[in-house]
């Protein structure tokens, strides 16, 4: 196998850096919640549609919010939930929630708060054990393609005495 190939190995630190991207991703979500719950308007929302999928092993939820600011505004949004967090939902028509258009996380559901950012604290830290162990295996990565890229000692040819015809 030619040495050229060898440079596509490079390639897989897109891995680590998808998780790093979804650690910091995952990292302004929890902000965006803390900062919605805490700065936030408090408004009741009506579910318009709430939907649970189940796909062998994985549920997911979303909800349909509407609900209408204090300037007359209606916002209407869908929002994905956590499996963990459906539950909570599911139980009525009506939910307080809080709004702040300005926040990374406008839109948080009061009763799923508490819920919502230990899901995001997970999310955090399976990420960021994610991206160490893709790292270090990365390091491994970097050491074979080096290896497979010098040249191989024993083809090197070192001339050291050369005699000609007329010495």
């Amino acid at each position: 196998m030619s040495n050229h190939y060898y440079k596509y190995a490079y390639l897989y630190w897109l891995i680590p850096l998808f998780f790093l991207g979804l650690a910091v991703h995952q990292t302004a979500v929890r902000q965006g919640l803390k900062n919605t719950y805490k700065e936030g308007t408090s408004y009741t929302a009506e579910i318009l549609q709430f939907e649970t999928k189940q796909i062998v092993t994985q549920n997911s939820s979303f909800v349909v919010l509407e609900f209408e600011t204090k300037s007359g505004k209606v916002i209407r949004e869908k929002l994905s939930l956590p499996v963990e967090i459906s539950g909570t939902v599911s139980k009525g028509k009506i939910l307080p929630i809080r709004y702040d258009p300005d926040s990374f996380q406008d839109i948080i559901i009061i009763a799923a708060y508490e819920d919502h950012k230990s899901v995001t604290l997970v999310n955090i830290a399976m990420a960021a054990f994610a991206f160490l162990a893709t790292a270090i295996l990365g390091w491994g990565v970097n050491r074979w393609v080096r290896s497979q890229n010098k040249p191989n000692k024993k083809q090197k040819l070192i001339i050291t005495n050369i005699k000609t015809a007329d010495s």
